[in-house]
């Protein structure tokens, strides 16, 4: 394949054409990209604050049920337990 006669017949405004389009949408697809990696990162911190809540909310559930377990009249011990109280 002989490359002189494709080089003859290529016009270097139509190069510089396609190359400054290609530039500028590789930099607004650039930009989108950064504006989809902003709002996973909001996303990533909303996930955060959520774990921390169940969290929270988990130690509060087992410091109920430790309360209520003392109780005598808990329904949440052994039927063994409540048969000694009783």
């Amino acid at each position: 394949m002989d490359v002189m006669p494709i080089l003859q017949q290529i016009d270097i405004v139509n190069l510089l054409a396609m190359a400054g389009l290609l530039w500028v949408f590789y930099n607004r697809l650039d930009k989108k990209f950064s504006a989809i990696d902003k709002r996973f990162d909001k996303v990533d911190n909303r996930f955060d604050k959520l774990e921390e809540k169940v969290t929270d909310i988990d130690r509060r559930l087992c410091r109920m049920e430790g309360a209520f377990s003392q109780k005598e009249c808990c329904m949440l011990k052994h039927d063994g337990e409540m048969k000694k109280a009783g």
